[in-house]
């Protein structure tokens, strides 16, 4: 090509910013500018050369250079370039009949523009459709403009004109409406804004959103629109506050309680796990919480657990953890993982809870059970060895087949409770039922139905059996049950022990230990005895001679006074003597105390000084008030004798509450409310081998014929039948101190003394016909006298046998009849007998002197019982309440 006015074709492409060449027809590239040469840069040489060698890189533009020949106008083309990735369009144009100009122009970045606003065009319309956000577009004021489908969803809307060019006010909860209004004005200013609300949807119900205010500027820098993105927070919110909650109550759990996520790495432990293991929650991550497992159990806890979380399946195993002290103690562990949605990994949730004290005491059952097991597998290979073995025991033993209910006894059980009557079967359970008492049938049943029931491989019980006279002996019975692999409970053998005999010799020994103290009692009581017939004596001269009936009603009610008082004394020696088991009822540890400062005031040496201190508030108890007098008597006894050169007792009772903790490091304590009676001395005290012994019967330290060895065993058993229990401290030369406690009755008043009813409120009689039978002349007449004074009228008798007489001459017409229980010819058990064959209707109140009677009374079926001595007012009560039966 040649030159146009000296300036070369290269130089004029040179001018144009596009790659461009002129290449003949025949493909021969004739001229380039050096942006061609940049653009086809691998050929480093590309004048002379056939363009077909270029168009190796771009295939598509050789039919396109094909066709640029043929035709005489200009093609326009588009390539890409693989290496580099450029965009270009390509423009073929007919320079001469003999050649072609072509044009390479670079779109690549223009190219690339359009993609990426079409990309994004897609993202913002993918977005307007979706409906987990709400995105709203505002004028600066707020009003809206568009919204997309998410909008309408949280605002609950159904069409535009719900939305659609209100104010975005119209949607605030009112009492946010400052707040949001104050993010729009920084908006209207150019500023990025977040805020948290609360919107009014169309239903009328509130959301708290989060918002963001993105303000839209103009060409003129001004801001045109607001583009507002709503997330609702009502989901969000609900899940914090269930997660606050959880850890609220996890925190409130007496055992451990945590979480982990999917991949099984601890994220929470409640507040027990921190307490319990005195670690921090640098404990949870990296598995460093196996640092508190028992180190034979970390290999299989992390086996179990990496199996679960990759399983998903629960997490079960039971291990040690070590608490704050260093201490080992087994848990079991259980854990399962839960997921809102299957897609979504699980999280999981846990607890630990100590097993420590029922896995031991289960090993130690086990245990049982397997000897139990092992000891009747080798009496079942030989059932001949077993029936020599009942033979030759003098209890009554049994082997009972549960499945079949067939029940074998050995001869034990005759030489114990003697023959069978015809009806009964000793292979049936129900003779066996039929003997218990009927007090005690209901509860035994049920005690053996439960540990049949239960996993306890023994039953044991003490009951009343009937013997083949009809009374019953008091028994004691322990059965031992065999089970299969499951637990099902298939055979118990047992034994029977009567324990009639051992309770009354023990009964004989308890005897013998309060006559031991009884000269103690005696002494104060005699001293007493004379204080109450001194006013007597003295009030009885003066009613000779007094006439004033007002200093006469003042003689008299100091009689009956002092007569109470030595009624009171009198019957608590006679209690004390023999032994007698009182009620077990509500009483006041007061008095009780009172009257044991008095006596030892009144006969221990002058040399011991006593000093007391009960408090005001001691809460009631339930006992037998002269089992009570004795442990109280020994302990002061046995401090006396600890101090033969004199000292001080000190006294002392307050009410305690015994805690787990102390009841788990005492014997025989359980935790709850308690009356603490101390009694301490400065004597000379005891050695830790006098203490070990301390509560053993016939045990004493003192010479022989000054003690029996029975007072402290009495006192631990007396104290024991009561509930409490019994703590001892001493030191060789630093005196001894015991402290009882027995367990306090909450809500329940103590019974105190009533005082004399007046007259007016003593009921009277209606002239009712009441016959009296005494063997004393001036009981008789007492009470003849006293019940003609109240409207009623009276027969007598002397004895039982005079009683049967008169109430055979008057029958039908005696109302009630009372009678002594101790007279001669017929006593009073016999005349009631008697009196009931005659009339079965009869009714009947006993009486005595004799405490032994009272209890004799309830085998009579005796419903009324008024013990000597016995007030008018007492009496008179009894009759109206018969009476009125």
């Amino acid at each position: 090509m040649s030159s146009i006015s000296g300036v070369q074709p290269g130089d004029l492409l040179n001018a144009i910013p596009d790659a461009c060449a002129i290449i003949e027809d025949s493909g021969k590239i004739l001229s380039t500018n050096s942006a061609w040469d940049a653009l086809w840069a691998e050929h480093s040489d590309v004048s002379g050369k056939n363009y077909s060698d270029l168009l190796a890189r771009v295939r598509e533009q050789c039919p396109n250079f094909a066709k640029a020949i043929d035709q005489s106008s200009p093609l326009l083309t588009w390539c890409d370039l693989a290496h580099p990735d450029k965009h270009f369009e390509v423009t073929y144009s007919r320079l001469n009949p003999d050649s072609v100009f072509v044009t390479y122009k670079d779109l690549t970045e223009q190219t690339n523009s359009l993609r990426e606003l079409e990309a994004t065009r897609k993202k913002l319309n993918s977005i307007m459709q979706g409906e987990s956000e709400c995105i709203k577009t505002m004028d600066p004021d707020g009003q809206i403009l568009e919204m997309n489908a998410g909008g309408f969803k949280i605002l609950r809307a159904t069409s535009e004109a719900d939305v659609i060019g209100k104010s975005v006010f119209d949607f605030v909860f009112p009492a946010d409406h400052g707040a949001y209004r104050r993010a729009l004005e920084l908006a209207q200013s150019g500023v990025l804004q977040f805020l948290d609300c609360r919107i009014c949807d169309t239903q009328g119900e509130n959301h708290w959103v989060r918002t963001s205010l993105s303000p839209i500027l103009g060409e003129d820098g001004s801001v045109e629109s607001i583009i507002s993105i709503t997330r609702d927070l009502s989901v969000e919110r609900s899940l914090e506050a269930s997660e606050q909650r959880f850890q609220h109550l996890a925190d409130a759990m007496p055992f451990i309680v945590w979480t982990a996520d999917s991949t099984g790495e601890l994220d929470y432990a409640n507040s027990y796990f921190y307490k319990f293991t005195g670690a921090d929650s640098s404990l949870l991550p990296q598995r460093a919480w196996t640092s508190v497992i028992h180190p034979d159990d970390v290999p299989a806890c992390l086996e179990a657990w990496e199996n679960a979380t990759r399983n998903r399946t629960h997490y079960k195993l039971e291990f040690r953890i070590k608490d704050r002290d260093g201490e080992y103690r087994w848990h079991f562990v259980r854990a399962v993982a839960q997921s809102e949605d299957s897609s979504l990994p699980p999280k999981w949730y846990g607890t630990g809870i100590d097993i420590h004290d029922n896995k031991l005491e289960k090993d130690r059952s086990d245990q049982l059970a397997r000897d139990l097991v092992d000891t009747v597998a080798a009496l079942t290979e030989s059932e001949e060895r077993f029936r020599i073995f009942s033979s030759a025991s003098n209890d009554a033993i049994w082997d009972w087949q549960i499945g079949t209910q067939e029940l074998w006894w050995n001869e034990g059980f005759l030489k114990l409770f003697g023959q069978l009557s015809p009806e009964e079967d000793v292979s049936a359970v129900s003779t066996w039922q039929a003997r218990i008492h009927p007090d005690d049938r209901e509860w035994v049943i049920d005690s053996i139905r439960k540990a049949i029931n239960s996993t306890s491989p023994r039953w044991e019980a003490e009951y009343r059996f009937k013997k083949e006279g009809g009374e019953y002996a008091l028994v004691k019975e322990t059965g031992y049950i065999v089970r299969d692999g499951q637990g099902n409970a298939l055979r118990m053998i047992g034994g029977m022990s009567d324990l009639t005999e051992r309770r009354r010799l023990e009964d004989q020994v308890l005897r013998a230990q309060r006559l031991d103290s009884l000269g103690t009692l005696a002494g104060g009581i005699a001293h007493d005895l004379n204080n109450v017939f001194t006013p007597i004596l003295f009030s009885t001269q003066l009613l000779r001679e007094e006439r004033d009936p007002d200093e006469v009603a003042k003689n008299v009610t100091l009689v009956e006074s002092c007569a109470r008082r030595g009624a009171q004394m009198v019957a608590q020696l006679l209690a004390f003597a023999r032994g007698t088991e009182g009620r077990r009822i509500p009483l006041s540890l007061t008095s009780l105390l009172n009257d044991i400062l008095r006596i030892t005031r009144e006969t221990f040496p002058k040399s011991i000084s006593i000093r007391a201190h009960i408090s005001s508030d001691l809460m009631p108890v339930e006992g037998d008030s002269s089992q009570l007098h004795q442990v109280l008597m020994n302990l002061c006894v046995n401090a006396r004798d600890a101090m033969p050169s004199g000292g001080v007792l000190e006294i002392h009772a307050e009410n305690l509450d015994v805690d787990e903790v102390y009841a788990g490091m005492t014997h025989e304590a359980h935790a709850g409310h308690y009356v603490r009676i101390e009694v301490k001395d400065n004597g000379t005290g005891m050695n830790p081998d006098v203490l070990e012994h301390l509560f053993e019967p016939f045990f004493t330290t003192k010479e022989v014929g000054k003690g029996t060895g029975l007072g402290l065993s009495t006192t631990h058993s007396i104290v024991k039948g009561h509930g409490g229990f019994v703590r001892v401290y001493s030191e060789l030369g630093e005196g001894s101190t015991f402290h009882v406690y027995l367990p306090a009755l909450l809500d329940t008043l103590s019974e105190v003394s009533e005082p004399f009813a007046p007259a007016e409120l003593i009921p009277k009689g209606r002239g009712e016909l009441i016959l009296v039978v005494d063997d004393e002349p001036d009981i008789r007449l007492m009470v003849e006298r006293t019940l003609q004074h109240f409207g009623y009228q009276v027969l007598l008798a002397e004895h039982g046998a005079e009683a049967v007489s008169v109430y055979a001459n008057y029958f039908g017409k005696v109302s009630l009849v009372i009678t002594d229980m101790a007279m001669p010819i017929m006593d009073g058990p016999s005349t009631i007998a008697a009196l009931r064959a005659m009339d079965p209707n009869v009714k009947i109140i006993g009486s005595s002197g004799f405490a032994n009677r009272a209890a004799s009374s309830s085998d009579l079926d005796l419903k009324h019982f008024v013990p000597k001595p016995y007030s008018a007012s007492t009496l008179l009560s009894v009759i109206r309440q018969v009476l009125d039966e």
